[in-house]
């Protein structure tokens, strides 16, 4: 193989391991090119997940007040989030607007993001 300056697929990704990326299948790809694949897959999925008037933000940057939908009711936070687990996850209280006895927590996972209606 030496001698015919063929390498095969492991001596290829080991020789570019650092300008690449992925070697999968025989097929080498460039940063670049994951990257704009990135870029292109969430630049098709934005639109369809995001309602007007809705800002996405981690839940560490949630405050009293924030509205969200969860499944087909809307909820209000009520208290702010306080991280738990060594802030790998996030709760805190939440209830629908006007009915107090719905009031629960919920936890988010701290590096999720969440679909947020601020209140002015």
């Amino acid at each position: 193989m030496a001698g015919t300056g063929e390498m095969n697929r492991s001596q290829r990704c080991a020789l570019n391991s650092r300008s690449h990326r992925q070697c999968w299948r025989g097929r080498i790809r460039s940063l670049s090119d994951a990257k704009a694949q990135e870029v292109s897959a969430a630049a098709t999925d934005a639109p369809a997940t995001k309602q007007a008037g809705t800002v996405a933000l981690l839940p560490m940057e949630i405050q009293k007040g924030d509205r969200f939908t969860e499944g087909e009711y809307e909820w209000e936070v009520v208290t702010h989030p306080a991280g738990f687990q060594g802030g790998k996850g996030l709760r805190a209280r939440i209830r629908r607007p006007g009915i107090p006895e719905t009031e629960r927590e919920i936890v988010w996972p701290a590096h999720v993001t969440v679909q947020i209606r601020r209140t002015q």
